[in-house]
């Protein structure tokens, strides 16, 4: 087998995350926790001034959640933060159902002892939440739960595919 020489690259990695991520996760997760409501408008010259960063990777990061489908573009005037509707909340959960049957099927065939000890404390710790009635903390475990599951899947499209719909559930 011929070798063939490797090509000159000259590039190098100056942050393991780049400032475009780092603003799409920062806005993303204030849009998922409510922080940023459904209707509220995200004007990209004033995250420019809010956030003290160019406008190239804030475009970036607003046209990534536009193509999730947490923002709507409104041309002229900026993002539009996404609410959905009952049917769209109804038609999430359906699929949602069907891709969380396949992923307990799978998690059964390929659960390991750690998994599924931290998922018997998830499920502890729940129970506690319900009744001091913590919703919030309650919410946030049982997000916990469902990622343990995808996780114990063995699966990283399935996990993604669970990521998506309980990210869409959320808006």
């Amino acid at each position: 087998m011929k070798h063939m020489n490797s090509p000159n690259i000259d590039f190098k990695f100056q942050s393991a995350v780049s400032l475009r991520e780092r603003i799409y996760k920062y806005l993303k997760q204030e849009i998922l926790n409510g922080n940023i409501a459904p209707e509220n408008i995200l004007v990209e010259s004033q995250l420019v001034d809010q956030i003290g960063a160019s406008r190239t990777p804030i475009r970036e990061a607003l046209h990534f959640l536009e193509k999730e489908g947490l923002l709507e573009i409104l041309p002229k005037a900026g993002y539009r933060v996404r609410g959905i509707s009952v049917e769209e909340f109804e038609e999430i959960c359906e699929i949602r159902k069907v891709i969380e049957q396949l992923a307990v099927q799978w998690a059964i065939q390929r659960v390991g002892t750690e998994k599924l000890e931290e998922m018997r404390e998830n499920l502890k710790q729940s129970e506690a939440r319900i009744k001091k009635e913590d919703w919030g903390s309650f919410v946030a475990l049982d997000a916990q739960f469902h990622e343990l599951v995808g996780d114990a899947s063995g699966s990283r499209r399935l996990q993604e595919a669970l990521a998506i719909q309980s990210q869409r559930a959320l808006l």
